[in-house]
């Protein structure tokens, strides 16, 4: 039962993910694409945020039906929500095409004919004859060159372990002897994550996207590193230590204040999640043009849910085989090479029109 409901919330979770995202670059004008798309993480942090708080208070079952609950008002505000423009458009819809527009910008006539026939340019410098995405459309290098940056993007994302610090983030606390309770360790992690979201959106329109992509994977190297400096010298000074007196006398004379391991905590999942956490949705579904941005959003979701079963499954081994600091130590190097392939390969999107950034690739 257990592992059937993960299947289903997983294919539940992929489906809105992959759209959502989508939906988001297609209603929004350029201007609001960025504010928009950190709502994606901001919601998922409040959703954490929620379901953390709650787990203080309620039993497993308990937790299911308040899950299960909110699912409601989702449902009775899709029925409101208009369909894309832009899709209605591509399928011939026009009159529902404007009407969702109107719905969308309001009621100034001029403003959507000007929209409109700028949807409809786009449409035909990207519509083939039959509408199908062939082999040859994937040659093409301003279709697969975004495909492969969005989906390395991806990988730093998970590889960087972010996620998992989430997960575990109870007993990562416990063995850093931090002196948190764990069920008030799980609430902060998630006021941090919501904390993160605020301020990435109060920065995502005075700020260039490729600054906070590359601040947040910095900053998570150098937070891993510190935090895994914290348990090097646990492991070696304490819990090498078999007898359970000694162990107590040698945690006394720590050589490090017990805030640094809580700070490097915090710090990196703030600039993780409010940085590349809440960026990624938003650009790299500016970054794929529209003739395939469904299906190629679709495949980078599913990467993505794949990488992070690997990286969340793997982080115990990893743990048993290099030390948690040797396990942190390989997280942060990740993060370093994902702040280089950040710095030379990923493009500035912030401001740019789907043309512009089209013909940057080509």
């Amino acid at each position: 039962m257990v592992l059937a409901g993960r299947f289903f919330n997983g294919m539940g979770l992929g489906f809105v993910l992959a759209v959502t995202s989508v939906y988001i670059v297609e209603i929004a004008s350029v201007e609001m694409r960025g504010l928009l798309g950190s709502f994606i993480q901001f919601l998922g942090s409040v959703g954490v945020l929620l379901i953390f708080s709650a787990g203080c208070f309620l039993n497993w079952y308990q937790m299911a039906g308040l899950m299960m609950a909110l699912e409601i008002p989702f449902i009775i505000g899709m029925i409101f929500c208009p369909e894309s423009p832009r899709w209605l458009f591509t399928k011939d819809r026009n009159e529902e095409g404007k009407k969702a527009l109107i719905w969308l910008r309001g009621n100034d006539e001029t403003l959507i004919q000007a929209e409109i026939q700028k949807i409809k340019q786009q449409i035909i410098s990207f519509k083939t004859e039959d509408n199908a995405i062939s082999v040859q459309e994937w040659k093409k290098k301003s279709v697969y060159k975004p495909f492969f940056i969005s989906i390395i993007m991806m990988l730093f994302l998970q590889i960087s372990g972010m996620n998992v610090m989430i997960f575990y983030c109870n007993p990562i606390f416990y063995f850093s002897k931090a002196g948190i309770p764990q069920d008030i360790g799980s609430v902060i992690v998630g006021v941090v994550l919501l904390l993160s979201c605020v301020v990435a959106a109060a920065c995502i329109t005075r700020l260039s996207r490729k600054v906070i992509l590359v601040t947040s994977m910095l900053g998570m190297g150098l937070c891993y590193f510190s935090l895994g400096g914290c348990f090097y010298i646990l492991e070696t000074q304490v819990y090498n230590i078999p007898d359970k007196a000694k162990q107590a006398e040698a945690l006394d004379a720590l050589s490090y204040p017990s805030w640094i391991p809580v700070l490097s905590i915090l710090l990196l999942l703030f600039l993780g999640n409010g940085g590349y956490g809440t960026l990624i949705w938003i650009v790299t579904a500016e970054l794929l043009p529209p003739k395939i941005r469904s299906q190629a959003n679709s495949i980078i979701i599913c990467f993505c849910f794949v990488m992070g079963f690997v990286v969340a499954k793997t982080f115990v081994d990893l743990v048993a085989a290099a030390g948690a600091y040797g396990t942190f130590w390989t997280y942060g190097s990740f993060c370093l090479l994902g702040t280089v392939f950040t710095i030379f390969y990923v493009p500035e999107t912030k401001g740019k029109s789907v043309e512009e950034i089209a013909d940057y690739f080509k």
